[in-house]
């Protein structure tokens, strides 16, 4: 996948208290008029679009204060360039609550379907806030506000980072006539304009562009993005080969019509098919240029000392911590980094340790599959090795195990 605004806050209003007049006081209520009842429905809609909210509201305040008085006076008529931008600014908000009511459905969707777990778990990311995601929409001045940013050739994109989701929608401000400079709060601006999406740890960014290729594209790359998220990958380059390999095997999938037993022969090497043909992708491609910088790196070394390409190679399967993207492995895994053989020694029935008693909880919550993901996972058994001891590590072994 290529590399892939705050919202006005309603104040409380104050308090006000209203005074009963005792019994001699009592007045006949007056009956409203029957134009008065137009202010308060359909028309007090029309007053706020020629008068502005503001002179509304001073009104209606006047009016609670004082009794109905005339209503306030229509602004002047916007002008035509400017009523056209107004347009084409509210059109641009519109689209983007189409696009969060579409994404937010996709979303339901995976979460509620029940033939693929890992959709399901990458769904349940989203929808539990482990992870963000921003729908991001064109402003309505994209190219004009990008070339300002220096931007020549880009666009700029609403509401980042602020907006996700699975919050209120966020939007941005409009340039108006009389201001005299863009703001880009909450706008994301990008040198192209054939950017897709992006990914930064805990979010990940659609474009439109993305959105309207469908609910298919969107769920590979949840699949896809989520698992980067999952697989506690490092830094390395080869660290960044893996997550790359296992997020296109296991999570967008376009290379699932590619044999993974037929064997072929590259670059000097023997690969399964489609563990070559990702490979090549990511070797050509500009988006990992580092692939290609480290296996180049080694050409002229002797086989045995071609570190890089050697483990590449071998890695010939998508071998994760936690394949199915599945936010309760993703608990286990860092309640059992947190804990150390020290709080294994500290643990007794009578004063139970915190953080074993945080891996025996999350290893509960594990479900039968999950377990089963985590079974012969060599980092899986070297984190249990290095983390635990004793009969906390043989409790918990126990539970992984169970049928």
């Amino acid at each position: 996948m290529k590399s892939m605004g705050t919202g006005g806050v309603r104040p409380d209003h104050a308090r006000t208290e209203t005074r009963k007049p005792p019994e001699t006081e009592e007045r006949p209520q007056r009956k409203p008029r029957q134009n008065e009842l137009l202010w308060r429905g359909t028309e007090m809609l029309r007053l706020q679009r020629l008068a502005g909210n503001d002179a509304v509201s001073s009104w209606i305040e006047s009016v609670q204060r004082n009794g109905p008085g005339p209503a306030p006076a229509p602004a002047p008529a916007v002008a035509g360039p400017e009523q056209a931008d107004i347009t084409a600014y509210d059109g641009a908000k519109g689209q983007h609550d189409t696009n969060r009511t579409t994404l937010l459905t996709f979303v339901n969707q995976g979460w509620n379907q029940k033939k693929d777990r890992m959709l399901k778990n990458s769904c349940e990311w989203v929808r539990s806030g482990r992870i963000k995601i921003f729908p991001l929409t064109p402003t309505h001045d994209s190219a004009a506000r990008a070339a300002t940013a220096g931007k020549a050739s880009g666009a700029a994109y609403f509401s980042y980072p602020a907006g996700d989701l699975m919050s209120p929608a966020v939007y941005y401000k409009r340039k108006a006539a009389a201001d005299a400079a863009y703001d880009n709060t909450n706008v994301n601006l990008e040198d192209s304009t054939t950017v897709d999406g992006f990914q930064n740890p805990g979010e990940i960014a659609l474009m439109q562009s993305a959105i309207d290729q469908g609910r298919q594209y969107l769920w590979g790359v949840l699949r896809h993005e989520i698992q980067h998220a999952a697989d506690f990958h490092a830094n390395t380059n080869l660290d960044g080969y893996k997550t790359e390999f296992r997020a296109y095997w296991l999570g967008s999938r376009e290379y699932n019509a590619i044999s993974p037993t037929r064997q072929v022969h590259r670059k000097g090497w023997d690969w399964n098919a489609r563990q070559y043909a990702i490979f090549k992708n990511l070797y050509t491609s500009a988006d990992y240029a580092y692939v290609k910088t480290a296996w180049d790196a080694e050409a002229g070394k002797p086989r045995a000392n071609r570190i890089f390409q050697r483990a590449v190679v071998a890695f010939n399967r998508p071998e994760s911590i936690n394949p199915a993207n599945s936010i309760r492995v993703d608990d286990f895994y860092k309640k059992l980094q947190a804990t150390s053989k020290a709080d294994c020694d500290a643990d007794t029935a009578k004063a139970p340790n915190a953080n074993v008693a945080a891996v025996r909880v999350a290893v509960t919550a594990l479900r039968k599959a999950e377990r089963g993901d985590m079974l012969g996972n060599p980092e899986i058994a070297a984190a249990l090795k290095d983390h635990l001891k004793g009969p906390a590590l043989k409790a918990i072994k126990k539970v992984l195990t169970a049928k």
